[in-house]
């Protein structure tokens, strides 16, 4: 059923398309427009039995090094319910995501410094080639032997599609639209594209969804209709069918 509703969908692939369908069987139209490139770096020639754990704030990291490696039993501590459930997708088996402390990499530091002790053995960081906190330095700081594995490589999105533009730089007061973000860097990305290319949409209009309260921070110094962030697509998708079907948009765009 068309919920009459739509958003810009940000992701990059390999997730683009599969995260697409969802919305759409939820009867939401989406406007694909991924603000990177991910491109994986093709091998790597590590031992990774050597390790302790596998760090990530990376579910793309997780990906990458499932394909790379055959090793599921390496406990994998990783950042939030996005993540968690990426690792057990695809076959991880000891996974430990920070408990009482922020899903971001800072919480992510404090549980592995109340966890792990750093005379146990080194411990193997995998993520992207873009970051947002130097956990790998953090960690030396503390005791902490560190092997940063860099396992795919990210590419900006240089300017918005037309559909893009169209869709951030319509003007109507009683359409109410959506636009995903999963990450901090996409966060960054679409505002420096706003900025640059003068295609700054009238946010109280839109519906900003986040995948981690990280992720909504940053967002909240800018007037959004609303910001609602879930651990999962499929919270977000139930999220923003409640708000439709409670006929909250009416009541603000008529």
């Amino acid at each position: 059923m068309a919920l009459n509703f739509s958003i810009l969908l940000t992701r990059p692939e390999p997730v683009l398309t599969k995260t697409a369908s969802r919305f759409n069987d939820a009867g939401i139209d989406v406007i694909k427009e991924p603000l990177m490139e991910i491109i994986p770096v093709p091998s790597f020639n590590l031992t990774v039995e050597r390790y302790q754990a596998i760090l990530t704030t990376s579910s793309m990291a997780i990906r990458a090094f499932a394909k790379l490696s055959p090793e599921r039993y390496i406990p994998l501590w990783c950042v939030g319910e996005v993540s968690k459930q990426t690792a057990l997708k695809l076959g991880f088996k000891s996974i430990y995501v920070p408990q009482g402390f922020d899903e971001n990499a800072q919480g992510l530091i404090a549980a592995i410094k109340e966890t792990l002790n750093f005379d146990q053995g080194p411990l193997l960081y995998i993520r992207g080639d873009h970051i947002q906190a130097d956990l790998k330095g953090i960690l030396n700081s503390f005791g902490y032997i560190i092997d940063s594995m860099i396992l795919y490589k990210s590419i900006a999105k240089e300017s918005f599609s037309n559909k893009a533009r169209d869709f951030l730089l319509t003007k109507n007061k009683n359409s109410l639209r959506g636009i995903t973000f999963f990450s901090l860097r996409t966060v960054d990305i679409f505002l420096n594209l706003c900025q640059k290319e003068g295609a700054v949409p009238q946010y109280e209009q839109f519906i900003a969804l986040s995948l981690s309260a990280a992720i909504s921070k940053k967002l909240e110094a800018l007037p959004w209709f609303k910001i609602i962030t879930a651990s999962t697509t499929a919270q977000l998708i139930a999220n923003v069918i409640e708000i439709i079907q409670k006929g909250e948009s009416n009541d603000n765009h008529c």
